[in-house]
């Protein structure tokens, strides 16, 4: 199980790595929040999270708009 894992979360950096560097101009990442999910934690390499005033992290979000 360990390794399945592991071999799970190696893919998942070497597809990260393969969209990061493809980017020629710009880079748009966004993450899903919800019950049952949360945000990748590659998200968090890219952008830390902001200590609020408590200390604890929290990562503002937007709401996304229908076009």
């Amino acid at each position: 199980m360990r390794a399945a894992q592991a071999a799970v979360r190696f893919d998942e950096t070497r597809l990260f790595h393969v969209a990061v560097t493809r980017a020629s101009e710009r880079l748009m990442v966004s993450a899903v929040r919800n019950d049952d999910e949360q945000p990748s934690v590659y998200l968090d390499l890219l952008d830390p999270l902001p200590a609020d005033a408590g200390g604890a992290l929290r990562r503002p979000f937007t709401h996304s708009v229908a076009r």
